[in-house]
């Protein structure tokens, strides 16, 4: 685009000295360095105005502020590892049952029996036993 400017600023300075009333009459010489001052006076002028205007209009610049307030707003921070660690011996979700007829852990953390699916567990001091409810054996 700046390129653009440039050769239209060049054309027009040419066009003026060249071809317009009364500067095409005057000698050669004249007419050169008419175009050469005039050329070099439009690109300062230009260049004197560029420099006083704003890339980006102060309307923009306020919403890419508010956008980036709202983004530390609403972004969530990032998550920090926990330094107390945490102890998961005691959960169950519930799987020993259908693993073995025995276990361990056949209690839930008050140390009262468990109910799961069919099997009814009761707890004996060496171990946890297994009962199997409704089938005769």
């Amino acid at each position: 685009m700046d390129s653009i400017a440039t050769i239209a600023v060049t054309c027009n300075v040419a066009l003026s000295t060249f071809v317009m009333e009364p500067i095409k009459h005057w000698p050669l010489e004249t007419k050169f360095l008419f175009f050469i001052l005039a050329e070099k006076g439009l690109f300062s002028l230009r260049s004197l105005i560029c420099a006083m205007l704003k890339d980006q209009p102060d309307d923009v610049t306020r919403i890419y502020d508010q956008i980036d307030e709202s983004e530390k707003v609403l972004t969530i921070p990032p998550l920090v590892a926990s330094p107390k660690a945490h102890d998961f011996s005691r959960v169950n979700i519930g799987l020993a049952a259908y693993l073995s007829e025995t276990s361990d852990d056949a209690s839930d953390a008050d140390g009262k029996p468990m109910e799961s699916g069919g099997r009814s567990v009761q707890s004996n001091s060496a171990r946890n036993v297994y009962l199997k409810v409704g089938r005769e054996g």
